[in-house]
């Protein structure tokens, strides 16, 4: 080929897709999927964008973005040929805030309010790529994720977060190109003054998701109707310790405690799993590593005193104001999630 070609040769190449993905993508979909709102597009967006209506987000809540394509359009002198967007509106349809991601470029955008602009670039733009985003609409910020890792956070308008109710997609220069946006069930929401008014049964499991940002101390307690405290389960990201204890048998002693490398609580979501048996709690946070594996830590507390319906209230709190609990589901211990 001509070193001429060379310089305007366009990366159109086709890459094959193996059904396993799409199989995989409908497992990661949230428990009770029936009730997430769920909306699918394929291939390029040529004419006039559908408004999309779904009901008013609220804080702390969450939009999940599963995506992927084949190829992408870039040549040597214009890597932004391929560009993806999701427009969020108001019920006027105003814009509020603009995810876009450009793959020739290796670049994510929030942009508010058509206005100011944050930017992250990312490191393998290669031609077949997946992705799997979360948007967390927080009161610190709106904050962008990747394969679970951190990328974006926009303050400019968090204040507007409760007036999106629409959106709009496009996409051009892709090739291959398949993307589902879910929107959770409201109820998986951990509320604003982060206090779960639900109990924990016997046999079952809390699993929390959450941001720590950095040097938090996540403490959560479970307490009985009177909101007194029964256990708790403290992450510390300071020491590196994950630790538990049981409030009514041993208050002053630690139940478990388990300590971690420091590059394991990195800026990246995290989930924590509280699972009550008859004789035992048993606590697992799950965190990416540098390693970009997942990494599981396990703490084990032995309990013979809290009754099955003791549980009333889940409350957490954070040494650091800009962590975010954000979803929560309670299932059978054996349930699959």
């Amino acid at each position: 080929m001509k070193w001429s070609a060379i310089a305007i040769y366009c990366f159109c190449v086709f890459a094959s897709f193996a059904s396993s993905w799409r199989e995989e993508m409908q497992q990661m979909l949230p428990a009770h999927k029936d009730k997430a709102k769920i909306f699918h597009f394929t291939g390029e967006s040529t004419s006039k964008p559908k408004v999309h209506k779904f009901r008013p987000l609220q804080f702390n809540e969450s939009i999940i973005i599963y995506m992927e394509h084949a190829s992408y359009s870039s040549t040597w002198y214009s890597k932004s040929d391929c560009v993806i967007v999701f427009k969020f509106l108001d019920e006027q349809e105003y814009e509020i805030i603009r995810f876009t991601i450009i793959p020739g470029q290796a670049e994510y955008q929030l942009t508010c309010a058509g206005q100011h602009t944050d930017y992250a670039k990312f490191v393998d733009n290669t031609l077949d790529k997946n992705y799997e985003f979360e948007l967390i609409f927080s009161n610190v910020g709106i904050m962008l994720f990747n394969m679970d890792r951190f990328y974006i956070k926009s303050t400019h308008c968090v204040h507007r977060i409760p007036h999106i109710t629409k959106f709009i997609h496009t996409a051009t220069g892709t090739f291959g190109f398949e993307a589902k946006l879910i929107e959770r069930p409201l109820n998986f929401r951990i509320p604003d003054n982060w206090i779960i008014s639900k109990p924990l049964p016997m046999n079952h499991k809390i699993i929390i998701n959450y941001y720590s940002d950095v040097q938090s101390v996540i403490t959560i307690r479970l307490l009985d109707k009177n909101q007194k405290e029964l256990f708790v389960v403290i992450i510390d990201d300071k020491e590196h310790e994950l630790e538990a204890r049981n409030m009514i048998l041993e208050p002053w002693k630690t139940a478990c405690i388990t300590r971690y490398k420091q590059q394991l609580i990195t800026l990246s979501l995290n989930r924590i799993e509280i699972s009550m048996y008859t004789d035992r709690f048993q606590i697992i946070l799950r965190a990416p590593t540098d390693e970009d594996m997942k990494d599981t830590l396990e703490c084990i507390a032995y309990n013979r005193i809290i009754n099955p319906d003791d549980i009333q209230f889940i409350t957490f709190d954070s040494t650091n104001k800009n962590a975010v609990l954000y979803s929560y589901f309670i299932k059978p211990i054996r349930a699959y999630i």
